[in-house]
């Protein structure tokens, strides 16, 4: 039940419309095995509503702001799945386990964002290629995933997720996950580094600053959902990260305008058709 983006903003930075999707799409499995039923294994099952919520204005921001943001989750069977900006399918799948490839629509970030990026240049949207396997036992899942995109310097990034039901209580459920992301040097360059062109552009005045690879953020995410009838739903999200190594000591962090700690808090609502 991830927040999808609208085309406007599409150049958000790194894009948190993504931190929103990666957050609820972590916990998201673990409140779908206390209602089983909702969806049908057989057939196409879709979700649909709207997300309100605070988000940074960029990835190691310290201000944030008010988005609204649309929910799509759309799944054919148990093999095809539109998560968000993501599409994903079951290639393999054998008791607790289950694996295959995706697609997922990587967004960049436009310097007009946030003062703090003014002068860096816009990063633009791309494509991630990647493989993902899962273990889904009864209120836990763990997966991780592996995924490369194909421009725009993004580099390959790995994701390792591990999410717990917690409540169960009529049609109240409670989830809670951690997620922990791995960047490759040109990940992290491109989103944390600064060239010199780019600080000798950067209305901050910034350094020069070379961002290698390893572990770029960890995060606890925390998710409610509530049934109100069969085919409607509420839910909230509650976010905390921290970014690491290369990321956190960025300029765009570690500056006035910046922080390494990025929490995100959101309501939501979504039908089932």
């Amino acid at each position: 039940m991830p927040f999808v983006s609208l085309p406007a903003t599409a150049t958000q930075g790194l894009s948190f419309t993504d931190r929103f999707n990666n957050a609820i799409d972590a916990v998201q499995a673990g409140i779908d095995i206390f209602w089983p039923g909702d969806f049908d294994s057989e057939n196409i099952n879709a979700q649909v509503g709207m997300g309100f919520g605070w988000t940074p204005d960029y990835l190691g921001s310290n201000s944030y702001r008010f988005r609204a943001l649309p929910i799509i989750d759309i799944r054919y069977k148990d093999l095809w799945r539109i998560s968000g900006s993501k599409i994903s399918y079951n290639v393999f799948k054998r008791g607790i386990f289950e694996a295959g490839p995706f697609v997922n629509i990587h967004f960049g970030r436009n310097e007009r964002t946030h003062k703090a990026l003014n002068g860096l240049g816009d990063i633009g949207t791309t494509l991630d290629l990647g493989i993902f396997a899962r273990i889904k036992r009864e209120s836990l899942i763990v997966e991780l995933d592996a995924r490369r995109a194909i421009s725009e310097g993004q580099g390959t990034a790995i994701r390792l997720t591990a999410g717990h039901g917690i409540l169960q209580k009529g049609n109240l459920a409670l989830a809670f996950a951690v997620r922990g992301r791995y960047m490759s040097r040109k990940g992290m360059q491109t989103n944390f580094g600064i060239t010199e062109r780019q600080a000798a552009n950067s209305l901050m005045g910034y350094e020069p600053f070379r961002a290698g690879a390893g572990l770029s953020e960890a995060s606890a995410n925390l998710v409610g959902a509530y049934r109100v009838t069969e085919k409607f739903r509420v839910m909230g999200l509650m976010s905390v990260g921290h970014l690491f190594g290369d990321a956190a000591d960025s300029p765009i962090v570690k500056g006035p305008n910046g922080s390494p700690v990025q929490t995100l808090m959101g309501l939501g609502f979504t039908m089932m058709f």
